[in-house]
């Protein structure tokens, strides 16, 4: 099978560049930026080496990619400051606590910095015989360092504040320079708001140098370098790797999308993935976008949790217990990655290396159902594109990463002209996205490519056209007021404020490409090979639902219950008529799933393509007929039914009857067509009704004769075949044969044989008949006919209407205008407030502005 990313070979990787004019632009000192390559083995230490003036007082801002050992070199640049600099203290600051023991071991270990120098954190609280006193490495959290005690948190504790002070103090006596080394900016950054900077101004007098390193920068970041590089005399240096894939390094990358509006334990790709991982002997680690999800996998007794322990044993619960994000008194963490067993979590994301042997990585991504209106519900990925990122990059040896993603939303392919593709690569990357993207007939707002450069002026916008600009007039005006200085402060506050603190969440949360639509992003990436550390190897657009012939009512409901539910269709159908609502389910039943169906006493599955199956069209129409009908109320489990094409015919006379020439001018010509067959078919079941004959012999008994007498073969007659031949290349249960009766018109060689045929039919859909026969003279000759036991009457509720087809929008109206009329002026007065929905809203106008 063709992959997408075929296509993109060599093709650029994109990634946030930090640039000098940023910076210079508001008075730093920058040089230009270095741009340096990873050796053959794809690591930048030795061009880091070469790069960073230990002596020089400044701020480094290093951008390097995934797996290219940054935390290799800055062990290695520990080592180096720590022989270079004999009186300097270095602080490494970690996002992170579960990095700190990481990075005091692998300092002590990689960077041959005796341990007797080198001082955890964590000891604070834990370990009152381990002084921190008079040694020159120091591994901490950023929020320790900037005193931030978290969101629950009025300020840190004792212990840490005098540590930090004791550790200036030492500092300034000795005359020590302090190094500064920043692990993943990225994930810092809330730490860094004013209220916690005025702590990293009390180092003022004894920093050196910030080391700053990250592969993911964000636009807050950007004012993070800013705050930082103030404390070295305004000074940055900016050092850039190139990225380069190293193909014998990168895992295979496998994404599975599912429709499933949430996703469980239960949801088929996921179950598949992890039999097959276990079939095949795969050690196993899940990440789970939330915590419910990974806490549901670990208890589940009788599905995939169950297979995981009774092949690994106790499965390692990656979650955190904290109820309030709390550690008294700098507690030890618990629930972290542990390499020797299977872990099912949230907490590694970040901060943790994968280097199992025979590994496969499972991350699952929010689903749709996760995302709301104005913030997601995507737990730790909640950041957006970054948090993925970060995620991919857990597998440090090469094996395979299995993701798990909704279906994504239509995408501009316009947008796609900022790219460097070819004409021929965005018709490829166009062919292989629609295989994947969600179902939605009404997509306002598809998904739309952006250059990670133009962030910047997207919060540019939003925020002084929208937010400030709002009150940019009353801002002026407060300032050039003479207000009272024991007044509260009232500025509104600056843009790379609103960036540092807000920015980030805007990005992740309102734009689609950034974070609002992962999936989105991440089938961008895979496609176009942006992934340094994998590879798209394999894409499974379509999971399967298996269904056994008279079982599959109950089948269809759970599969509803699982994948869908009923909040991802109370909206269409309160704005659906029938025919809508039910092809727009049976478009996503079918467009995202394979449909398999087992024949009674068969025992192999058999796939079923739309409109050819008559047993599971039948099944599901009955089906959407029963949900739109009892929408709101509880379905219970029924038996299969059966729809006959009697019914059908039946139903769709009575509708078009109830039809007048004001309503049918609401439908285009093809639709009024297809009205007018339905009433013309009513019409000569009328005439039908009219000719049933009575024998004359006792006991007497009802009957039709064989074949049409000559009556029924006027213009009249000829005209409804015409309009019903009509209706059979336009009626979707009549073309594709699931009710037969186009056969029988299409293969006659001439109107008579056409009307001799229908008829035959129609004796049998409009009339109940006995068994018995009887013979009866007609026209001189005996004919045998069948008693006609009763005129089947047309229905007067509760019909299954596919005549009726409107597009999204005027059924929408139609629903707004009903609902709108209804609107009585007062609780005495019944009569509509409104005639029209322009009364409406020009009365919503008037109540909002006043």
């Amino acid at each position: 099978m063709e992959l997408p990313n075929e296509h993109f070979q060599n093709f650029p990787i994109e990634f946030k560049e930090i640039n000098p004019d940023e910076f210079r632009s508001v008075g730093f000192d920058v040089q230009d930026k270095v741009i340096i390559e990873p050796n053959n083995d794809g690591y930048i230490f030795d061009a880091l080496k070469d790069t960073i003036s230990i002596s020089e007082k400044n701020t480094v801002v290093v951008n390097a990619p995934v797996g290219y050992g940054k935390s290799y070199a800055i062990i290695k640049l520990i080592k180096a400051i720590y022989e270079i600099k004999p009186k300097s203290k270095i602080i490494v600051a970690t996002p992170f606590v579960s990095l700190v023991e990481q990075y005091v071991t692998d300092i002590n270990q990689e960077g041959n910095v005796p341990s007797q120098d080198i001082y955890s954190y964590s000891n604070l609280g834990r370990n009152k015989k381990e002084s921190y006193k008079n040694k020159r490495v120091h591994v901490l959290t950023v929020n320790t360092l900037l005193g931030n005690p978290g969101e629950d948190g009025f300020k840190n504790s004792d212990a840490k504040r005098l540590y930090i002070d004791n550790l200036i103090g030492e500092s300034s006596n000795d005359n020590s320079e302090v190094f500064f080394i920043y692990d993943e900016i990225h994930d810092s950054i809330q730490n860094f708001k004013e209220e916690f900077m005025l702590y990293l101004w009390k180092w003022k007098d004894v920093i050196h140098k910030n080391i700053i390193l990250s592969a993911t920068y964000n636009e807050a970041s950007k004012v993070v370098i800013k705050y930082l590089a103030e404390l070295t005399d305004m000074k940055i240096q900016i050092i850039e790797s190139v990225r380069r894939i190293f193909p014998e390094r990168q895992s295979q990358l496998y994404l599975h999308y599912s429709a499933d509006y949430s996703f469980k334990s239960t949801t088929n790709e996921l179950v598949n993935v992890v039999d097959d991982l276990l079939k095949r002997n795969r050690n196993i680690d899940i990440l789970s976008y939330s915590k419910s999800l990974a806490k549901s996998i670990i208890k589940d007794k009788e599905g995939i949790g169950k297979k995981l322990k009774e092949r690994f044993g106790a499965l390692n619960d990656c979650t955190s217990e904290l109820p309030y994000n709390q550690r008294p008194e700098n507690e030890p963490p618990e629930n972290r990655y542990k390499n020797d067993m299977c872990n099912v979590g949230t907490n590694f994301k970040t901060g943790v290396s994968i280097k199992k042997d025979n590994h496969s990585f499972i991350i699952v991504l929010p689903p749709r159902g996760a995302r709301l209106l104005f913030k997601n519900l995507y737990g730790i990925f909640s950041n957006g594109t970054n948090d993925v990122i970060q995620a991919l990059a857990r597998q440090r040896t090469k094996g395979e990463i299995h993701i798990i993603l909704p279906r994504p939303d239509e995408f501009d392919f316009e947008s796609l002209k900022k790219t460097a593709m070819s004409k021929e690569q965005r018709a490829k990357f166009e062919e292989h996205y629609s295989k994947v993207k969600n179902i939605n007939p009404k997509e306002e707002n598809p998904v739309q490519y952006f250059s990670l450069q133009k962030q910047d002026y997207i919060l540019q916008n939003f925020y002084h056209k929208t937010l400030y600009g709002f009150v940019v007039n009353e801002d002026l005006e407060v300032s050039k007021t003479k207000r009272n200085l024991s007044l509260p402060r009232l500025e509104y506050p600056p843009f790379e404020i609103w960036k540092l603190n807000r920015g980030e969440q805007y990005l992740a949360n309102q734009i689609k490409f950034f974070g609002e639509d992962l999936s989105a992003y991440v089938t961008y990436c895979a496609f176009t090979n942006q992934f340094i550390n994998c590879t798209l190897t394999e894409v499974n657009e379509k999971g399967s639902l298996f269904f056994d012939e008279e079982k599959i009512q109950n089948q269809l409901l759970t599969y509803f219950d699982i994948h869908f539910g009923v909040e991802h269709f109370r909206m269409r159908h309160i704005a659906s008529n029938f025919s809508l609502f039910y092809e727009d389910l049976k478009k996503e039943f079918f467009n995202n799933f394979q449909i398999k169906l087992k024949v009674k006493d068969s025992e192999n599955y058999l796939s079923v393509k739309p409109g050819v199956n008559r047993e599971f069209e039948i099944q599901l129409l009955l089906f959407c007929h029963r949900l739109y009908q009892n929408y709101g109320n509880t379905l219970n489990i029924e038996n299969d039914g059966d729809y006959t094409r009697s019914k059908y015919l039946l139903d769709c006379i009575a509708t078009a009857n109830s039809l007048d020439d004001t309503a049918k001018s609401k439908y285009s010509l093809k639709q009024k067509a297809r009205i007018e067959a339905f009433q013309s078919l009513g019409s000569l079941r009328d005439k039908m009704i009219q000719a049933i004959k009575e024998s004359s012999k006792t006991p007497k008994f009802k009957f039709l004769p064989p074949k049409p007498s000559d009556d029924f073969k006027t213009f009249e007659d000829i005209k409804i075949i015409e309009n019903i031949m009509v209706v059979l290349g336009e009626d979707p249960l009549f073309q594709n044969d699931i009710f037969l009766l186009r056969r029988n018109l299409v293969n006659k060689n001439n109107v008579e044989k056409k009307i001799e045929s229908i008829y035959k039919v129609l004796i049998n859909d409009f009339f109940i008949l006995s068994d018995e026969t009887h013979q009866v003279k007609i026209n001189g000759k005996n004919q045998g006919v069948h008693t006609i036991e009763k005129i089947i009457e047309l229905p007067k509720s509760s019909t299954i209407n596919l005549l009726l087809t409107r597009d999204f929008d005027e059924v929408y109206t139609s629903v707004v205008e009903e609902f709108i009329l209804q609107i009585p002026k007062s609780v005495e007065d019944n009569s509509p407030k409104y005639k029209t929905i322009d009364e409406y809203y020009a009365d919503m106008l008037n109540r909002l502005q006043r």
